[in-house]
């Protein structure tokens, strides 16, 4: 199927959807066009609400049993149909500076900030697929190891049991051309934990044509999406009171057509701007030579003591990258 025969189907089954069935209403929400970032109505409601429809209707549970991703992506659908899913909106300096930060192998002392949340993506940014799409969003969860002590049912036709009783975070994301990705890490608890790595899940639920299949290079995007979401909520848990609810500063754009307030965006990272400097003029004449253009220093994440000595306390601590400029 071409990407044309599947916008024109997409489209047709969104009018059956909007006409016959709840799927769509059950996952609009009222937020206003932000400048510089995905619609959330074309980005998200819409292909939810397709997939919502062909996990209901179309798709049966042993497909879902032995396809990991299309698991992933109907029970995403499913939680933000059923539940109050937070929105949140991450600055564009802030994710320009996640891409550039690298973390260690070992992650613990982790704590949930989130335990459902959908991160929207500034437009024209770096985190691209394989196959040259722009991911406009991340619905994640984290699931903590007491979560699964019993089984949690999402619906009839999803339950969510783990045999590694440790905590998790999963997620998920559709493309516009219907592609799923997603992962599932675990974090088990203790001074020696570390990422548990998630099989390469990748769903093609539409059979777009000329699909990047490189195991590699989607391994490689995979991981760089685990690690954005990983630093996220590691900026969460340091930063807290950098989390704000904010409507755009835009003329019409409070009330909808029917009259009702409109969601205001929350915002991650609203006051977060990129560290910059000069370069020193004793640097050696390879780091002279890229001056002209610039370039970053790379961030880091590590644990630091806080606290009495004796209490033997850490906490993450977030060493930003830099962009360093000619001086």
């Amino acid at each position: 199927m071409s990407s044309s025969d599947h916008k024109k189907n997409q489209r047709e089954l969104l009018k059956l959807l909007k006409e016959e069935t709840s799927y769509y209403e059950q996952l609009t929400k009222d937020f206003p066009k932000i400048k510089g970032y995905p619609n959330y109505e074309k980005a998200v409601t819409v292909r939810l609400a397709c997939l919502l429809y062909g996990f209901d209707k179309l798709i049966p549970s042993e497909q879902l049993e032995s396809d990991p991703t299309l698991e992933q992506g109907c029970l995403t659908a499913s939680l933000m149909a059923s539940i109050e899913v937070p929105i949140y909106w991450l600055k564009r300096d802030l994710l320009t500076a996640f891409l550039r930060t690298d973390l260690p192998k070992l992650i613990y002392g982790m704590k949930r900030v989130i335990r459902h949340g959908l991160l929207m993506l500034p437009n024209q940014q770096e985190l691209i697929s394989p196959d040259g799409e722009v991911v406009e969003w991340i619905q994640f969860s984290h699931f903590l190891a007491e979560d699964f002590e019993n089984t949690i049912e999402i619906s009839s036709k999803i339950q969510l049991d783990s045999q590694e009783k440790v905590d998790k975070l999963r997620w998920a994301t559709m493309l516009s051309s219907g592609i799923i990705y997603s992962n599932v890490i675990g974090l088990e608890p203790g001074e020696d934990n570390k990422p548990i790595s998630g099989d390469l899940t990748v769903n093609d639920i539409f059979k777009v044509t000329e699909q990047n299949t490189d195991v590699e290079t989607e391994t490689q995007f995979i991981q760089k999406v685990d690690n954005l979401i990983l630093q996220t909520l590691l900026f969460l848990q340091t930063r807290p009171d950098d989390v704000v609810a904010e409507m755009p500063e835009s003329k019409g754009l409070g009330q909808s057509p029917k009259g009702k307030q409109k969601l205001a965006p929350i915002w991650i990272g609203y006051r977060y701007q990129i560290q910059k400097e000069r370069s020193l003029s004793d640097e050696s004449l390879q780091q002279r030579q890229r001056q002209s253009a610039g370039w970053w220093r790379r961030g880091h994440w590590r644990r630091v003591p806080i606290g009495k000595r004796e209490e033997n306390l850490r906490d993450w601590r977030w060493i930003e990258p830099t962009w360093c400029e000619p001086n």
